[in-house]
């Protein structure tokens, strides 16, 4: 289970990147992050990767069944918790290749989320 609770960003040169923001994510759960531009969602989701912009400063707690990752390093994190390119940096790209980009990335994680969301699959060049 992922749980945030109170998480808040600022940015040294724009101020608040993400208001207080709280959720639960059970196991096995999925959840869409939507918003308009600026509204902090990528902020929230690069906040829980620890890939935030130098001078970015982040309070709240993050803890992944029941360990506090708030302070963990980034290679801590590594097989944890990954940050998926948006539809900015891959334009054309449908959510299937986001999530299994080729078949050599394949994952088993990837391939059940990719049946659970009726994915269409992406035909490998």
């Amino acid at each position: 289970m992922l749980e945030v609770t109170d998480v808040a960003v600022w940015y040294p040169t724009s101020g608040v990147a993400l208001p207080s923001t709280s959720c639960v994510v059970e196991e096995g759960g999925i959840v869409l992050l939507a918003g308009r531009n600026g509204s902090g969602s990528t902020t929230l989701l690069r906040s829980l990767a620890h890939d935030l912009p130098p001078g970015a400063r982040r309070v709240g707690q993050i803890r992944l069944d029941g360990a506090d990752l708030t302070r963990a390093h980034p290679d801590d994190l590594v097989g944890e918790v990954a940050l998926v390119a948006d539809a900015v940096t891959l334009p054309s790209a449908r959510v299937a290749d986001v999530v299994r980009p080729s078949r050599r990335a394949r994952s088993a994680v990837a391939d059940e989320l990719v049946e659970r969301l009726g994915l269409v699959e992406s035909h490998d060049p």
